[in-house]
């Protein structure tokens, strides 16, 4: 069970490891696929194009890129390891083993006393959790497909609803109105 799994990495590592689905769930709750603890919920709450630009496009845009897994450090000097999910050759989402900090300050100092709380990054156990991640992932992926094709047409539906997602992140701008973007996706 993927919740069992999760639970124990972090109760091994003391640290967080969330699945982020970018549009299936996997039929997680919130403590295993929330992105946010205090620190990165309170730079949400305070930056949230920074974030979003950092968490989501720019991780998007290098796994899209690469495919591959990466140790990210985001605008407010936070590491993560990200480990990519797909299913066939779609993006389905992350494996996210993180926050954890570095011996430096925090780029923003108002948040010092929870980045001070952050385990301290690791490379050898990020290393270690990335081998045992990337199978982890791949197998996700592989029940995902295995899922979509036991429902045939749902296909079609994941697609377009993929391309809705898309079309709102990439929407920085004014608001589009629900029949702009339902012509833009199809």
């Amino acid at each position: 069970k993927l919740t069992d799994i999760i639970d124990s990495v972090t109760a091994l590592s003391g640290i967080k490891l969330i699945y982020r689905g970018r549009t299936v769930s996997c039929g997680l709750d919130v403590r295993h696929s929330l992105h946010a603890g205090p620190v990165c919920g309170t730079l949400k709450k305070k930056m949230p194009v920074e974030c979003n630009m950092d968490c989501v496009k720019k991780t998007e845009k290098r796994i899209l890129g690469s495919g591959k897994s990466f140790l990210k450090k985001c605008h407010a000097g936070i590491f993560e390891l990200v480990v990519p999910v797909f299913s066939a050759a779609d993006y389905e989402g992350d494996l996210i083993f993180g926050p954890m900090r570095e011996r430096r300050k925090l780029v923003y100092a108002e948040l010092s006393k929870e980045y001070l709380k952050l385990p301290l990054l690791d490379r050898k156990v990020c290393a270690d959790t990335r081998r045992l991640l990337e199978p982890l992932g791949r197998q996700i992926g592989s029940d995902i497909r295995a899922a979509t094709e036991d429902y045939g047409s749902q296909e079609t539906s994941k697609r377009r609803i993929d391309r809705i997602i898309l079309s709102i992140r990439k929407n920085t701008g004014p608001y589009k109105k629900a029949a702009a973007a339902a012509l833009e996706c199809g």
